[in-house]
């Protein structure tokens, strides 16, 4: 905001457009951010049930576990651990006592809400700073006017697909070529894993060229502008092509 309302003030059209582009990046990867602090799978239960006893724990047993439990009663190990059949005997083995999985069970209670009170209010208060960002793009076009704005994404799509194409291209080329893709030959799925990123690579490169085409080629005449057309339509194509392909290699690689 600070950035927005130095450029409003100084009416800087330059400063405004490299702020609009930092926000198209910014933007996207704030959603992803925001969207991963919602524990759908309930994660978190998972990894307080059965990392609880481990070091990495022992501040949020010191926090939320009775006095003096935090390494003792309160680690009792799922169904005894080892050497015990239930939790009881390994609570009465040790502290003559039938309590442990009570202590443990609140403790655990009480530290996943907090977690989840954790996540919800980062959550919402990250969707507002997402709505705040999107509010302050729209102001920062409006400011630039649509025709900038325009000129602005037709020159510098290309150049921005570049990077997602160099990223899948050299990804592609180490899962398939570098002397650690020796497990390519044990593993089937790593090898297909490298031909997945190559075609995504292909699909962006495609992409950057119409988007390089749709630039640098003025429209002159009736000819132009069907041209151009059919160009806008393959770049669309190519886009939804790229994103289905990845998104449907993910879910098999996850099946």
């Amino acid at each position: 905001m600070i950035c927005t309302l130095r450029v409003i003030r100084q009416v800087n059209i330059l400063g405004a457009v490299r702020y609009m582009w930092a926000l198209y990046w910014i933007i996207p990867i704030h959603i992803f951010l925001v969207i991963s602090l919602f524990d759908y799978h309930r994660v978190t239960n998972v990894w307080v049930r059965h990392w609880w006893t481990s070091p990495t724990m022992d501040w949020i047993r010191t926090l939320f576990c009775e006095d003096d439990t935090a390494n003792a009663e309160c680690m009792v190990p799922i169904m005894g651990g080892e050497d015990f059949d239930t939790e009881d005997e390994w609570c009465l083995f040790n502290f003559n006592s039938t309590n442990c999985t009570d202590i443990r069970g609140d403790a655990e209670m009480d530290s996943k809400t907090l977690f989840y009170f954790f996540y919800t209010v980062n959550g919402i208060w990250g969707a507002l700073l997402v709505l705040l960002l999107i509010m302050t793009l729209d102001v920062l076009q409006g400011i630039i006017t649509p025709p900038i704005v325009k000129a602005s994404k037709g020159a510098n799509i290309p150049l921005w697909l570049t990077l997602p194409m160099s990223g899948c291209f050299v990804i592609g080329c180490i899962f398939l070529f570098a002397p650690s893709s020796s497990l390519a030959a044990a593993n089937e799925q790593v090898r297909w894993t490298g031909i997945a990123y190559l075609i995504a690579a292909g699909t962006f490169t495609i992409s950057a060229l119409l988007g390089w085409f749709l630039a640098a080629f003025p429209v002159t005449n009736i000819q132009d502008k069907r041209s151009k057309k059919v160009a806008v339509h393959l770049f669309i194509f190519m886009m939804l092509l790229t994103i289905a392909a990845i998104g449907k290699y993910t879910q098999f690689c996850t099946l």
